[in-house]
């Protein structure tokens, strides 16, 4: 039988090893806690770049690349937002569209680059005379439509009389 120093070194020996693996098991643990924070911070930023590049996507899908106007299908989609809003509360708003005259023309003689140069500084030229509320769309080659809230008769012309002066 062992005697009690015997008995002493196997429980020192004993508790020195179980020492030795709980510190072995808290390193790990503690590395593996690093790891998931670094993980989780590293999703944290992928998920705000998705954020962003969501917004973007949605921003292409809406837009008219050449003209920076909102494209036809957003426009539309704005309208029928609208409709639905004045049928509720009595919103009023006006629509109007707005044909470049002799675009054709334009085209024929300065060609296309001339012909996109036009379309942007017409897009341009309808932004500044438009409110931040209203929409203005690129329907297709030479018409723009225009989206105006709250504004009937007299403020949709004094609107259409800015543009014209501006162009």
């Amino acid at each position: 039988t062992p005697n009690s120093d015997q008995w002493l070194a196997v429980i020192l020996s004993t508790a020195t090893l179980v020492g030795a693996v709980v510190t072995l098991v808290n390193a790990a643990f503690n590395r593996t806690t690093d790891q998931i924070n670094r993980l989780q911070y590293k999703l944290k930023l992928t998920e705000t770049k998705l954020d962003r590049l969501k917004i973007k996507y949605n921003d292409a899908c809406q837009l008219d690349e050449l003209t920076g106007c909102h494209n036809q299908q957003y426009f539309v989609e704005q309208c029928q937002r609208s409709m639905a809003m004045s049928t509720r509360s009595k919103v009023c708003f006006s629509v109007a569209v707005i044909h470049i005259d002799q675009y054709v023309q334009i085209l024929s003689h300065e060609g296309h680059r001339g012909g996109a140069e036009i379309l942007k500084i017409f897009g341009n030229v309808l932004h500044c005379a438009l409110r931040e509320v209203d929409v203005v769309a690129h329907l297709d080659d030479e018409r723009f439509a225009l989206l105006l809230s709250d504004s009937i008769d007299e403020g949709a012309m004094t609107v259409t009389d800015r543009i014209m002066t501006l162009a």
